[in-house]
């Protein structure tokens, strides 16, 4: 499996339909690729333009969606 370095930013797009169970579902997927290059939350941002904590928030299913 590749992990896709570069893109611009589709991960985004991906979490802004799904429901919580598909967003940690996709995270436990981004997290394994990322492991598999050995780079960390912090690379794997700086390479997608992306802050290490948004990687993180990806990573563990949380929402970035605002709900009031």
């Amino acid at each position: 499996t590749q992990l896709a370095v570069g893109v611009s930013k589709p991960y985004t797009y991906i979490l802004g339909g799904g429901n919580s169970m598909d967003q940690k579902k996709i995270g436990r997927f981004l997290k394994e690729l990322r492991k598999e290059k050995d780079i960390t939350q912090e690379q794997l941002a700086e390479k997608i333009k992306v802050s290490g904590r948004t990687v993180s928030r990806w990573e563990t299913g949380v929402s970035q969606t605002k709900r009031y």
